[in-house]
């Protein structure tokens, strides 16, 4: 049950409720110490069943109060008896949240952005991240200093049940960096994103991208920078809205360092505009811009308030205070919105629903005859989905590894026994471009992707090329064999039939956006999904499309098939999709709110399936959707939202989910043995759970990151890391049997693929590594390879690589620091495929 008010907890003796969202309820409140006012944030019942995640939360409150900063609000007392709470001192000025869409000078977003970036820079110097910066996290206290508030929130944001999670804006999608709306590792530079937009928002009045969905958000970061702030707001200098845009980098490597180095370069435009820093921002309000001026002494808004305008939002049509710069309902931006008579307007849309009674009336009775006529021709001519032209599937014999993780399931398992590797390089290949496809192996082939745009066979033995197909496009992911044919997607949105013999291709078709994962081929069809959110099944003879699906946001997702014919893949609108694999009818939705790029594993009755959580998930193949699921579901959330029931209800399909990570996503697939599976967590270990109880077994660090999905041949595992090491572990009890290491400042960039007594892997080095750059001068001078004399200036030269063992000097730059910053940018990928006995 709910606190009510005059309640006591700890000290705190809880007044008026002032607010409720998805995570907790705010109460006006009382310190019985020292009888000053106080707000008591009470989170829901649900908390009280995650130990782990509390605990971190409330060690985080207990660091910041140990900072006793300026700037800094921290916890005044918290608690865990009963449902869990946190209180913190009342703020008298309210919130930035008010002063969005009012006018500021730059002065004063001057004096904001030093005294939130004081407060992140001391935060991130004691390892202390925020992630959760908006407006009504900063407060503001009686003598109008700036504090920094809620940190801790995004943990629980983020790390809670998904469907906790679909009830709450915390973080706030608008100010999400790139690398957080994709759950990504987040570093400081996340907050100095967050900053970025703070500032954005307070010089314009409006977020940089609107959009209530992080996946949203993402693609429009990723598709380019933002409107720039002096083109919204006149009296922003363009300087300033240089140093704003540079915050707003969706890659975190071009943004300022910190917090404070942001804040300063900030301060320095704007001090460099001299008298433009006390002038106010003067952006025109809704009710200005759709009411004519009045001579009455009463303000607009009160005026509109008093005949009944709104401001309506064309996103959610709810109605709005004409002076609102945000929609109340969806925070969707207003500034363009116009003024409307809410009664007029309720009145119109009343006689609208008449008339759409009338047309969804007849156009119901058009749509049965239609569907009667449908199914009568249906019969008659034997019609529906076509069947595909062959049974042909990717299935691997014995030592043959033919597509991606195997097997149409995706275990990534052989039984067997795995090969005594020692180490050494049978042969290898050198190609200078990215290489992430994993190479497939059959009768003695390897079918590998090169940087030429181009499919490879190559023979296992001796490394000599059988054939070279010439594709056009890159290919990201493996490819897949079956029958007499290779089938391989590519980023230009081409999926490929080509003949295994020859290297010719067979057919061509297009899926209409770029693919990201390997395609499945089973029961004569290949299936795909693309970048642009289409799910393909297509002819695997004539590359004819069978049927497909829209899911509207991008599929990176391997799809696996089940032995009974279930389709499943995930998507970066947070769903998992359970498909019929001959007609593509939807059998289930499992929704997991955050985006799911991960493949999923098929064993028996159940998948399993990583999302962009941090969660590993194990739903039921057997469940299918059924009438009004959605429907009784969100009443049964809604119903724990006010604590009449004490656990959030579960989805349909649900068996477990176990949490590997609460920082960032998986996208390794996991990989499956009898009754264990292995997955690589975000943080770069590898974890061995029990597939019915979720007791981990065992954990697997290497030296650095483990990067690859598991591979698991027999008792062994082998799974591949950042610093370019492979290692073979025993299954059982993750004890290090084999290591082996490729060539220095590599990472391992596809699984391991164990084929007889060979071993298939890559290496890439893809980040530029730099020697101590050179500074030619009149007295130290230096000549090129053709023996020409450079200019004088400082030069970066890249570390020797397999691709290139003499790389030249590469200048000049006016500064050293010049140069290294151009060094670092340098894109000098090199990937060598390995085939080790």
């Amino acid at each position: 049950m709910a606190p009510q008010p005059n309640q006591t907890l700890g000290r705190f003796t809880l007044r008026d409720r002032l607010a409720s969202t998805g995570l907790a309820t705010v109460y006006a409140a009382e310190d019985g110490h020292s009888k000053r006012p106080a707000v008591v944030k009470v989170f829901r019942a649900y908390f009280s069943g995650e130990p782990e995640l509390l605990d971190e939360y409330f060690e985080l409150l207990q660091r910041i109060a140990d900072l006793h900063h300026p700037h800094i609000l921290a916890a005044l007392d918290s608690g865990r008896e009963g449902d869990p709470w946190v209180a913190m001192e009342l703020m008298s000025g309210g919130s930035l949240k008010d002063r969005i869409g009012q006018p500021i000078t730059l002065a004063e977003v001057d004096r904001i952005a030093s005294q939130v970036a004081s407060a992140l820079d001391a935060a991130h110097a004691a390892g202390l991240r925020h992630w959760d910066i908006k407006p009504s996290n900063v407060l503001i206290d009686g003598d109008g200093a700036y504090r920094l508030a809620d940190f801790g929130m995004a943990i629980l944001g983020s790390g809670a049940d998904p469907l906790m999670r679909s009830l709450s804006t915390t973080p706030l999608p608008a100010y999400m960096a790139s690398e957080q709306a994709l759950a990504m590792s987040l570093t400081e530079r996340s907050d100095v994103y967050s900053l970025g937009v703070l500032l954005y928002h307070l010089l314009t009045g409006r977020v940089p991208y609107t959009g209530v969905d992080p996946a949203v958000i993402s693609a429009k970061q990723l598709a380019g920078p933002p409107d720039r702030p002096d083109e919204i707001e006149a009296a922003v200098p363009s300087s300033v809205g240089d140093v704003v845009l540079t915050a707003l980098a969706s890659n975190p490597e071009k943004r300022p360092a910190s917090a404070g180095e942001l804040a300063r370069s900030f301060h320095q435009a704007i001090e460099a505009t001299g008298s433009a820093a006390t002038q106010v921002l003067s952006r025109p309000e809704p009710s200005q811009q759709a009411t004519p001026p009045s001579d009455a002494p009463v303000a607009v808004a009160d005026v509109a308030i008093a005949r009944g305008d709104r401001v309506h939002c064309h996103i959610c049509g709810a109605f709005n205070p004409p002076d609102s710069p945000h929609c109340e309902a969806c925070w969707a931006n207003l500034n363009q919105a116009g003024i409307v008579d809410e009664r007029s307007m309720l009145e119109r849309q009343e006689l609208k629903k008449k008339g759409d009674l009338l047309t969804r009336t007849v156009a119901t009775a058009l749509v049965a005859v239609g569907i009667l006529v449908g199914v009568i021709l249906f019969i008659v001519a034997g019609g529906g989905v076509p069947a595909p032209l062959s049974s042909i599937t990717s299935a691997s014999a014995a030592n043959e590894w033919a597509m991606h993780q195997r097997d149409p399931r995706h275990t990534a398992f052989s039984p067997g026994s795995a090969p005594d590797l020692q180490g050494e390089v049978q042969w290898s290949r050198i190609v200078a471009a990215r290489v992430v496809a994993d190479p497939v192996v059959a009768d003695g082939i390897v079918y590998m992707t090169s940087g030429e745009k181009s499919l490879l066979a190559l023979d296992l033995e001796t490394g000599a090329v059988i054939w070279e197909s010439k594709l056009g496009g890159i290919i990201n992911e493996s490819p897949a064999l079956a029958g007499d044919m290779v089938y391989v997607g590519l980023i230009n949105g081409l999926l490929m039939g080509i003949d295994r013999a020859t290297g010719e291709r067979q057919w061509t078709f297009r899926t209409g956006g770029p693919i990201f994962g390997a395609p499945t081929v089973k029961d004569g069809l290949v299936y795909v999904g693309n970048g642009n959110g289409i799910f393909n099944a297509v002819d695997a003879i004539t590359g004819k499309k069978i049927w497909d699906l829209n899911v509207d946001l991008w599929i990176s997702s391997s799809p696996a098939i089940s032995d009974d014919g279930i389709v499943v893949f995930g998507a970066r609108d947070g769903n998992i999709y359970f498909l019929d694999a001959k007609s593509g009818k939807s059998r289930l939705r499992f929704r997991v709110v955050s985006g799911v790029e991960s493949s999923p594993v098929v064993v028996g009755n159940r998948v399993y399936i990583n999302a962009d959580d941090g969660r590993l998930y194990a739903l039921d193949l057997d469940e299918r959707r059924r009438l009004l699921d959605r429907q009784f579901l969100r009443v049964r959330n809604q119903l724990f939202v006010w604590d009449i029931l004490k656990k959030p209800p579960s989805q349909r399909g649900f068996i477990w989910s176990s949490v590997l990570s609460r920082r960032g996503n998986v996208f390794a697939t996991p990989a499956v043995a009898p009754g264990i599976i292995y997955v690589v967590a975000s943080d770069g270990r590898l974890v061995a759970l029990d597939l019915e109880t979720q007791e981990k077994l065992w954990t697997f660090a290497g030296t650095r990151q483990l990067s690859t999905s598991p591979t698991i041949i027999g008792d062994t595992v082998f799974v591949g890391s950042r610093d370019g090491t492979v290692y073979s572990l025993d299954a059982l009890t993750g004890e290090e049997r084999w290591s082996w290491q490729a060539f220095p400042n590599s990472s391992i960039t596809t699984s391991a693929v164990v084929t007889g007594d060979a071993l298939l892997i890559t290496a890439m080095q893809e980040r530029a590594v730099l020697e101590e750059p050179v500074h030619v001068t009149d007295d130290a001078p230096r000549a090129n390879a053709e023996g020409e004399s450079l200019e004088n200036g400082w030069y970066y030269r890249l570390v020797a690589s397999p691709c290139d063992s003499d790389p030249p000097l590469m200048g000049p730059h006016p500064k050293r620091d010049r140069a290294l910053t151009a060094g670092r940018l340098a894109i000098a990928p090199c990937s060598v495929f390995y085939v080790l006995k």
